[in-house]
């Protein structure tokens, strides 16, 4: 028997006392057991209900969804009267699905402190949620398109059409902000797929994302991960291509040291569903969930415990202490994070600005460490730089490491945490840029922070988007659109995908343009959001130091700092040109489709 023991709040939940006895309440202790060991690893939430005329009644007069990784709960009543009761508890899993479900009748008051609910394997069915009702990590909610309490559903009117500022879909006359299955509002947060629109709802494949009520299928939109002086690129097929700098061999063979002008193919046997890379490493999962990482170890970015001075050109798999699945993997400036199937995150590499989150001082790890173990985790953000943000399944963010921009949006005095960090909110996704952050919250608004002023490049970079060329200490909306469906930050400029109430999707990008890398057709800065050159149906975009890349109707696309041939649009710097300072002269400031080899 497994035990879910639901203090602090046990002692004061069943505050029951005997209706005109006289006397004083009784404390209960409410201790919840699961049959198996599976059952509970299944249950992500148990919701607990009160019932006034016992089992067989339908008044409740109390509920609460208690998270089965802690043991927090809102707020109890100080006493039940004298009667009899029933108390209910529903095991769901992350997707609202009722996995377990029991109720005992309970007559107050009771002799002694314990009352024990014990739930069963094969008890449960069906949804949880019914109406217009989202699933968000196991609680069934309405969230409001301005991120507002959960007061009940938003008035609609035109049946599928766009609702909400566009962030959902009109049915029955109410907003849905997620996914329209036909009966019910699926979550629009990951790891569950869901659409807007009317779309269907279906179950994403393990790396997919489920971003802005879009199931983000990997294996259809490729993806793009940038690094100070290097391109990766995966594309629809799982092929693995790579462009820039290649001193530390964090290109694939066959590669030769030099700076090719186009995406080179790796000709391995692999294939990959999610890429990441540092500077001087890089990793990808497989569609069987394996981890490879490939490159240079030193301060231990390979994970595999081995010497510092080991370059690998060839992928090699990440085995800890057995056959360990992943489902995201994110690179910052020397360190790696990556969340296993089972939703636990490990980082490995750097850790000299506590970017790893496992509580060490120490410089490094060679091997992956637990970030907070016991929790759930659904996504790790793509990191730049020394600090790194995750999302857990219950739609929280926390962020670690380098805080010297308030980047994990603390007053920046406080320079670094190495333990994980909550900023209030709920959210979708989130991007670790060098000197700052962004997220979108479920309500697909866009918010960042840090910036603070450390050196000239922050105070004059823009990269909040706010209008201003000022730092945040802590979250602040980025103007007033819904319906942001990703972000990505980089030094000194951020872009996002953002859905517009037509139902297209556009790309924009605003901060430091020097370099082209904001894809407006010039060199200038943007204070606040710009629309990226080229039209609507962009899929994905990633911001690198000092270029952009994005994939836009299955085509693949870069623009900025071309120096290390990093755009791989097969062009070549003149060599006086070839240096990657402030001068920017050799840019490119429209999105420009790449080039590979083989073609």
């Amino acid at each position: 028997m497994t035990w879910l023991r639901l203090a602090p709040f046990a002692v004061v939940l069943l505050g029951a006392s005997a209706g005109g006895c006289g006397g004083d309440p009784n404390a209960v202790d409410l201790v919840i057991s699961f049959e198996t060991p599976e059952l509970k690893r299944l249950s992500t939430v148990v919701r607990l209900s009160v019932l006034a005329d016992g089992c067989g009644g339908t008044d409740e007069i109390y509920a609460a969804d208690v998270a089965v990784a802690g043991t927090s709960m809102p707020a109890q009543p100080d006493t039940f009267p004298k009667g009899s009761y029933g108390f209910r508890a529903e095991a769901r899993d992350s997707f609202c699905n009722v996995v377990a479900v029991t109720c005992v009748d309970v007559p107050l008051p009771i002799d002694g402190e314990r009352l024990e609910i014990v739930l069963y394997e094969g008890t449960g069915s069906g949804s949880a949620c019914v109406g217009l009702e989202m699933c968000v990590s196991g609680r069934c909610i309405t969230i409001q398109p301005d991120g507002g309490p959960d007061t009940g559903p938003v008035s609609c009117m035109g049946e599928g059409m766009a609702c909400g500022g566009g962030a959902g879909s009109c049915h029955g006359g109410s907003c849905c902000f997620g996914c329209w299955d036909g009966t019910v509002c699926q979550p629009g947060g990951a790891p569950r797929a869901c659409g807007i629109g009317g779309e269907t709802c279906a179950a994403c494949d393990p790396g997919d994302p489920c971003t802005g009520g879009i199931c983000e299928d990997a294996s259809a939109t490729g993806q793009f991960y940038l690094t100070a002086k290097g391109s990766g690129m995966r594309t629809s097929m799982g092929l693995y291509y790579s462009v820039g700098d290649n001193g530390h061999m964090q290109q694939p063979t066959p590669r030769d040291m030099t700076n090719a002008q186009t995406f080179s193919q790796y000709t391995g046997t692999l294939r990959f569903v999610d890429i990441a890379g540092t500077q001087i490493a890089s990793a990808g999962i497989t569609p069987e969930g394996h981890l490879y990482t490939w490159g240079e170890n030193l301060l231990g970015a390979l994970g595999r415990g081995a010497t510092p001075d080991l370059v690998s050109s060839t992928p090699e798999r990440l085995v800890i202490i057995g056959d360990e699945l992943y489902t995201d993997v994110s690179g910052g400036d020397y360190h790696f994070c990556a969340i296993r199937d089972e939703g636990s995150l490990w980082c490995w590499g750097d850790n000299r600005r506590g970017q790893l989150g496992s509580g060490s001082s120490l410089m490094s790890s060679n091997r992956p460490v637990q970030v907070t173990p016991g929790s759930i985790w659904s996504r790790v953000a793509p990191a730049e730089s020394q600090h790194t943000c995750a999302i857990r399944s219950d739609a929280t963010l926390w962020c670690w490491g380098n805080n010297d921009s308030a980047q994990l949006a603390r007053p920046a005095t406080t320079a670094t945490a190495n333990a994980p960090v909550q900023i209030d909110g709920q959210w979708l996704t989130a991007a670790a840029g060098v000197y700052h952050t962004c997220g979108v919250k479920l309500d697909g608004t866009l918010w960042c922070w840090g910036a603070m002023p450390i050196a000239p490049a922050v105070e004059n970079a823009a990269q909040l988007g706010l209008g201003d060329r000022d730092g945040r200490e802590t979250p602040t909306q980025v103007g007033t659109r819904v319906g942001w469906r990703a972000v990505t930050a980089g030094l000194n400029h951020t872009c996002g995908i953002l859905r517009l109430t037509d139902g297209s999707v556009s790309a924009l990008c605003w901060g430091l343009g020097i370099w082209g890398q904001l894809g407006q057709g010039s060199q200038g800065d943007e204070l606040m959001p710009t629309t990226v050159m080229g039209g609507t149906g962009w899929e994905s975009i990633a911001a690198g130091w000092s270029h952009t890349c994005g994939v836009r109707a299955g085509r693949f696309y870069c623009w900025g700092s071309d120096c290390d041939a990093r755009l791989g649009d097969g062009a070549m710097c003149p060599p006086e040109t070839m240096g990657c300072g402030m001068m920017a002269m050799c840019s490119v400031t429209v999105p420009t489709e790449v080039v590979t080899n083989p073609p």
